[in-house]
């Protein structure tokens, strides 16, 4: 199944938690573009798209964390 990066990204943004963020900065975790999603969400959202390097590519440039975090995840090694 391949995703359409603007779809993932506004999937991430829906599921944003500022409190998460604030709780990130505890572990160093700081910057513009953070939104909060827990890895167990964002692995959830990796094994339903599945391997895409396309898409890991987009979401990497996209310079979100947890944006990267899911293109480690569906890139392919």
């Amino acid at each position: 199944m391949s995703a359409n990066n603007a779809n993932v990204l506004a999937e991430l943004h829906r599921l944003a938690n500022p409190t998460n963020v604030a709780g990130m900065a505890r572990f160093g975790i700081v910057g513009k573009k953070l939104l909060g999603i827990s890895v167990v969400q964002l692995r959830a959202i990796a094994k339903r798209i599945g391997r895409d390097h396309e898409l890991a590519e987009a979401l990497w440039a996209s310079g979100i964390f947890e944006a990267r975090i899911l293109a480690a995840f569906v890139a392919e090694p």
